[in-house]
């Protein structure tokens, strides 16, 4: 019913009409108004007060009247504002507009009904709460689209329609109030959860989106959606909520993907001429599509006429495939017997089928499709997967379509070949039919003729023999023939020779045709002949046909003359018009795939005006006869311009220039559509069968003249992609031919080389070859070219600059699809700098080769030097073990064993640091510092080992105080290796001597002997690690060689440096230290500092309660002992579990803690310890071998107090625990 109709104002009430209007005014009038404040979407909210009111006064045509009137009067009042676009959020609010005023309307108009029939309210205010709630909106939608929501700005899911949550079998619980990208239906794909995510943040800042993706129904079921998502917005123009919103288009998508499959495969199929190949695409396409395991042909045996297998594949390499003698499978006979479809999802649950008789096949699902001619099964295909399956629609019908298009395409290939095989006799029959036979009474010129004769002139029945003569012949033939047809008959009435001419015809209806007449003499009357037989012939196919392929021959020597392509195609065009026998006019037009339109290319006589406003005519199914054939890729008849919708925007143009009919094909390569062929009739009529017949040659030789422009044209582009290529790449490169000339080089070896492309013909290249290498060079390549295999050499090739480069030459034979060799292809890549670094990288083997031997050395000397300190210490404990040993001699032997362990701690130290320095993690800790203290240190440590040689050491320092800003620590270690090497290689009672002397802002520490000496080649060498003097191995004390290493990089990284000299073997060496200083007075304080060093009283130390946790029983054992001698109260534990247990029962004092315990570790029990109220007061020593920063790191972190570093003499850790207070 139409809206008028629905208008009944004869029964309205006046006054709620004028309410309404008014109401609808005042809304106009404040949208007006406020314009400026309100975006185009926001405004038609302000028209929902008069739509509501007209929806109470029950009147359901003015309310939709007036929600039509809102958004017409807002879409032209706000049209500035409104973007042009589709889909913008004005044209998704309308919607929105429309739909909530539609559900009010209904919901409103029928409470108002039911409460004029009835006296409860308790319905109307049902609807109405329910429309307050907000859920109409959502009920609305649920028809809307597969999936409709409703988000907060931030992207929570507030609603979600019932469509949504069905088909993924979904409660609102399960996703209302979660992240919208989080939910269900994105979960299989985190990159979909980010784009969702993306769309949500331009959603929330007012930005729409709109893009394909997938969401998840169910595990393994996805489906393509059209997504949109969309904001809305307040009067303030700020984003309320997002309308997540998206349409199923799977179906689309799964046709988009078997169109564009079946597009490819169509396209490959008409470039194959073999039946099996075109079997094998087959099979593979449907078989990769379709996950098959099996695929099987059987078609009509061309002698027997039965039904027989023709292809078979299977997916089980193992399975042998079923030969044209094989017994057809039961399924190919009742497809055969029904001539239908044969479709079975599950051959288990099938009850046409034995499961048995599939077991051995491995079938599990199966298509079978017939294809009948003449009611006779002609060809089955099948398919088989062997797992159950449902099939889709979509896949039946690509199966069908593809049993199609092979039977389509196989009977093509069948047909050609029938065609090849019967031209030969079927032009014989041709050139002897007799068309029309005649005869002429030369006395009488009475005339007798066949039906056929006549019908060759253009009569359907016989015209009397008296309307027949020869004046009637000559009024039937063409004008411009008739006077040479009238000389050829009278030369041969008077010469008594055989008639024989082609000449064309005038037939009743003015149309034009060619006739074959042959004619000869028969009987005698005094010498002359008395009548004349013959026949005639309609050749004007043969005619046509004649001057088309002279128009072909023609266009194709114009093509290889390169001429354009806009003249051949004229040549083809101007052929087919002059035999058309209805005055056809004839174009080309060609597509422009850039700007999807096509452009003229031949239209001779057509006129120019008509070309110029035609041209660049767009593809479309609307635009003309031309535009539509391009588009549709079919033939498009208009046998009356005048009344066709098609030429709607250009009759008055073709009708203009006396184009009254129209017929276009498309120009076709395969599937790619190159043009379209246009005829023009200057009457209205279907188009001309003879004109027809004429075009398959010419569009055969129009799409063959396009594609080999085109194919010339990116054959010229990828020639010089090729050059372009070839020319830009590092190598030089060069061709030969197969009989190994060289015919072509590079720009980069013409650069190379300085020549030109002549000068290095027949030969010439061969002068840029260096002379001491060339006979091998030319040898190895002749070889490699008279064999025709692969070639590989170095050599050198001179430069334009005359200077040789070694290059890696290789040249490779190439052959084409017949193997036949047709060219060599060579480069010659530089590789001077790669020699070169060939040549370093041999140095640097033989340094690493060096290397390691002192490494093995080294690891020799390890070995060594960890030994010699077991010696004394095994000796040391058997004194102590044996009871008799007097306490003079125990002293002795702990002496010796605290000297030894204290050597073998130096040692261990030393390999630390060295491995430190090399990976960059020793740091040092600077201060301001008096050397004097760090000198005396020095000498402090060394003394012991100074005095047990019997040595003299001499300290020479300035009396003006020097300071540094240093590491003590690391300096002292300096100074105390330098030492330390001084003892070690001077003999028993030698002299050293350390001296420090200052100049400008530099210090001088030396380190001086009367020892063994260096010898002068050694001196550079002293510093390098693991580096040892040979002649000293066995008059010193032995050592690792990485002391004076070590000296050097802590110097080095004090901003200093270290020298060595010596005046050769037993005539002693020196060592001087250089170091940065200033002169001056340390501040009051740091000198305080250094002076004073608040040692704890370790006699006063207070008892206190130790917890002593090592899983090294013997180390635990051992301190538990000494500390119980100081009358410390100490309790032992070997593991971590064990360690929080004890402390949470003694809650000692301290905790002497090793990292790395059983179970638990040290940094888990401090952990555990320090959470624990109890534990926060308890002192956590950790008592460990790892003692690297990052260890001492991760120890604080951990919550332990102080750090100490195995072995630990008893007196640093006595003095710790007298800092300790016990508790009460």
């Amino acid at each position: 019913m139409s809206l008028s109709t629905q208008l009944r104002f004869s029964s309205v009430n006046i006054n709620g009409l004028l309410s309404v209007l008014v109401t609808f005014i005042f809304s106009a009038i404040f949208a007006a108004l406020f314009a400026g404040q309100f975006a185009p979407g926001e405004a038609l909210w302000l028209f929902l007060p008069p739509v509501l009111l007209a929806a109470l006064r029950n009147n359901k045509a003015v309310a939709y009247l007036v929600a039509i009137c809102a958004i017409c009067f807002v879409s032209y009042f706000y049209r500035h504002q409104i973007p042009y676009e589709f889909v913008s959020s004005f044209s998704l609010q309308s919607v929105w507009f429309f739909l909530l005023s539609f559900t009010l309307i209904k919901l409103l108009t029928h409470s108002t009904g039911q409460s004029k029939r009835s006296s409860s309210t308790d319905e109307k205010d049902k609807v109405l709460a329910k429309d307050s709630s907000g859920k109409v909106v959502t009920d609305v939608l649920e028809r809307f689209a597969v999936f409709m929501g409703v988000m907060t700005p931030d992207g929570i899911l507030r609603e979600a329609n019932k469509t949504a949550l069905v088909s993924a079998s979904l409660t609102e619980s399960e996703v209302i109030g979660l992240p919208f990208e989080q939910t269900y239906w994105w979960s299989h794909d985190p990159q979909v959860q980010q784009v969702i995510r993306k769309a949500i943040n331009k959603a929330k800042h007012g930005m729409s989106s709109r893009f394909d993706t997938t969401a998840k129904l169910a595990d393994n079921v996805l489906i393509d959606l059209d997504f949109m998502l969309h904001p809305i917005f307040d009067e303030h123009g700020s984003v309320v909520q997002l309308i997540p919103s998206g349409i199923d288009i799977t179906n689309r998508k799964r046709t988009e993907r078997n169109s564009a499959m079946l597009t490819q495969v169509s396209a490959d199929l008409l470039s194959i001429g073999s039946l099996e190949r075109i079997k094998t695409i087959i099979t593979h396409n449907l078989a990769k599509h379709l996950d098959l395991s099996a695929c099987l042909f059987c078609e009509t045996h061309p002698i027997s006429g039965q039904l027989a297998i023709s292809h078979s594949w299977h997916k089980d390499p193992l399975k042998a495939p079923l030969s044209p003698t094989t017994p057809l499978p039961f399924e190919v006979n009742m497809c055969q017997k029904e001539n239908l479809t044969l479709i079975v999802n599950n051959i288990a649950t099938d009850p046409r089928y034995t499961e048995s008789q599939y077991e051995q096949r491995g079938i599990g699902a199966l298509i079978c499709v017939p294809i009948s001619l003449d009611k006779k099964n002609n060809f089955v295909l099948s398919i088989y997967r062997d797992t159950p399956y449902e099939w889709r629609v979509d896949e039946i019908e690509l199966v069908v379509e593809f049993a199609r298009r092979f039977w389509v395409r196989t009977e093509h290939l069948r047909i050609l070949e029938t065609l090849r095989a019967s031209k030969t006799t079927l032009d014989i029959t041709l050139e002897a039919a007799q068309v029309g036979d005649w005869e002429l009474d030369l006395i009488t010129g009475n005339t007798r003729r066949s039906l056929h004769h006549d019908r060759c002139f253009g009569y359907k029945e016989a015209i009397p023999d008296e309307s027949w003569g020869v004046n009637g012949f000559y009024q039937h033939v063409h004008p411009l023939d008739r006077e040479e047809v009238q000389r050829k008959f009278e030369k041969s009435l008077k010469d008594a020779s055989d008639f024989r001419t082609e000449f064309r015809v005038i037939w009743p209806d003015n149309t034009v045709h060619w006739i074959a007449a042959h004619g000869s003499f028969y009987g005698e009357d005094e010498g002359k002949p008395t009548r004349m037989l013959g026949i005639v012939a309609n050749i004007s196919d043969r005619k046509k046909n004649e001057a088309l392929q002279m128009a072909q021959t023609n266009a194709l020597e114009l093509m290889a003359q390169e001429a354009p392509l806009n003249d051949v195609l004229a040549t083809l065009i101007l052929s087919l018009e002059e035999h058309s026998e209805n005055n056809m006019l004839a174009s080309i037009m060609l597509v422009d795939e850039q700007s999807d339109t096509l452009q003229f290319a031949a239209g001779p006589s057509l006129p120019a005006t008509y070309i110029e406003q035609i041209n660049d005519l767009k593809i479309d199914a609307e635009r003309g006869a031309c535009g539509a054939s391009a588009a549709t890729r079919e033939p498009v008849f208009v046998p009356d311009i005048a009344s066709e919708p098609l030429w709607e925007n250009y009759q008055d143009l073709a009708l203009q220039h006396g184009l009254k009919a129209c017929w276009s094909l498309p120009i076709l390569s395969g599937k790619e559509i190159l043009g379209v062929f246009a005829m023009y009739y200057p009457t209205p009529q279907s188009p001309d069968k003879m004109d027809y017949d004429s075009l398959d040659i010419i569009m055969r030789t129009a799409e063959l003249v396009i594609k080999r422009r085109q194919n010339e044209r990116s054959l010229r582009l990828s020639e010089e992609r090729f050059r372009a290529v070839v020319d830009n790449v590092p190598q030089l490169a060069w061709m030969a031919n197969a009989q190994g000339e060289i015919e072509w080089f590079n720009q980069r070896w013409l650069s190379y080389t300085g020549t030109t492309l002549e000068q290095n013909l027949n030969g010439g290249w061969k002068a840029h070859h260096h002379p001491a290498h060339e006979e091998a060079v030319f040898a190895k390549f002749a070889a490699s070219l008279e064999q025709g295999i692969d070639w590989e050499d170095t050599f050198p090739l001179r430069g334009a600059d005359g200077k040789f480069r070694w290059f890696l030459s290789r040249m490779n034979a190439i052959y084409d699809q017949n193997g036949k060799l047709i060219r060599f292809f060579g480069t010659n890549t530089d590789i001077t700098e790669q020699r070169k670094m060939a040549e370093k990288l041999t140095k640097l083997t033989n340094k690493l080769s060096t290397a390691d031997k002192r490494k093995d050395e080294f690891i020799a000397t390890l070995a060594h030097e960890l030994r010699n300190p077991l010696a004394p210490l095994r000796n040391s404990m058997e004194l102590i073990r044996n009871l008799q040993t007097d306490p003079a001699s125990m002293q002795t032997a702990l002496t010796t064993m605290e000297r030894q362990v204290t050597q073998m701690v130096r040692l261990i130290d030393d390999l630390l640091d060295i491995s430190r320095i090399s990976k960059d993690k020793l740091s040092l800790k600077r201060q301001h510092v008096v050397l004097k203290d760090i000198v005396e240190h020095a000498v402090e440590v060394v003394t012991p080992y100074a005095n047990r040689l019997k040595h003299t050491v001499q300290i020479n320092l300035p009396e003006q105080p020097i300071h540094l800003f240093a590491d003590p620590a690391r300096l002292a270690q300096v100074l105390g290796n330098l030492l330390n090497n001084a003892c070690k290689y001077t003999p028993k009672s030698g002299f050293i001597s350390l001296t420090v002397t200052q100049s400008d802002e530099q210090v001088h520490i030396s380190v001086k002997d009367n020892g063994l000496g260096i010898e002068q080649e050694m001196l550079n060498q002293v510093f390098d690690l693991f580096t040892q003097v040979d002649q000293h191995l066995e008059q010193s004390e032995g050592g690792l060689g990485i002391g004076l290493s070590l000296v050097q990089r802590l110097v080095e990284m004090h901003g200093g440096h270290v020298d060595c000299i010596s005046d050769g073997l037993g005539r002693g060496s020196e060592f001087i230290v250089s170091l940065p200083c200033k002169a001056g007075k340390l501040s009051d304080n740091t000198e305080s500092k250094n002076r004073q060093t608040a040692q704890p009283d370790v006699s006063k130390t207070l008892p206190l309660s130790v917890l002593i946790v090592d899983d090294n029983q013997d180390s635990a054992d051992s301190m538990q002992m000494l500390l119980d001698m100081h009358q410390h109260t100490t309790h032992v534990v070997y593991d971590g579990e064990q360690a929080v247990v004890a402390a949470e029962k003694h809650k000692p004092d301290v905790i002497l803690l090793d990292i790395g315990l059983p179970i638990l570790d040290g940094y888990q029990v401090c952990k555990t310890i320090r959470q624990q109220p109890w534990g926060k007061r308890i002192t956590i020593i950790a008592l460990t071998g790892w003692g690297q920063e990052e260890d001492r790191r991760k120890s604080k972190e951990a919550g332990f107090d102080h750090h100490m570093v195995k072995p630990i003499t008893l007196s640093t850790l006595l003095a710790l625990l007298a800092k300790v207070t016990p508790s009460p």
